[in-house]
């Protein structure tokens, strides 16, 4: 139905809800005193409800390549194909596609899988401890296997000053850090 609204100069964000529709957002600047039209927009009928819930949860989902939270979440969707995409930083991306028919409500669990990579830190003196994120993790020359993220570097010894620095573990890459006192 065409209508006509004034709205506060600024940046805003305009949503079109209909009952059993999929609402429609978008964002605009407004200036005062000018207009804007907008093409016709067709909002699309629910199809139903999908759960999505994650292990680790916290991750984020992406519809159709549009942003929409954080797990665990609880989505009105419209009818048809969904492309649903869950990532967290340190894990792989999980990518489903579903198939929403009328009043469908569907539940959706995924764990996803840990993105590694290998670090080898070796230091002289040898029995020097090794610290990640304040986590002790053994002793120098050991090879570590971690998620894929930025992590903070510790090196310490009783009889030196500690060496701290960042640490970047990136996914199916190895890697080497020497520490020398």
């Amino acid at each position: 139905t065409p209508a006509k609204v004034e709205i506060l100069q600024g940046d805003r964000t305009l949503s079109i809800v209909k009952d059993n529709h999929q609402t429609w957002q978008g964002q605009f600047s407004f200036v005062a005193g000018d207009k804007l039209e907008l093409p016709t927009i067709k909002l699309s009928k629910l199809a139903g409800r999908v759960s999505i819930t994650s292990q680790p949860s916290g991750a984020g989902v992406t519809i159709n390549n549009k942003y929409l939270g954080l797990t665990p979440l609880e989505l009105n969707l419209a009818e048809g194909q969904q492309r649903i995409e869950l990532f967290k930083e340190g894990y792989k991306k999980s990518l489903r596609v579903i198939n929403l028919g009328k009043h469908s409500n569907r539940q959706l669990s995924l764990k996803l899988e840990p993105a590694l990579g290998n670090i080898t830190v070796s230091a002289t003196p040898k029995d020097a401890l090794i610290y990640i994120d304040d986590r002790l993790m053994g002793r120098a020359g050991k090879t570590l296997s971690l998620p894929a993220k930025n992590y903070r570097l510790r090196v310490e010894h009783p009889d030196y000053v500690s060496h701290e620095q960042p640490l970047a573990v990136r996914a199916d890459k190895s890697g080497q850090i020497n520490v020398s006192y």
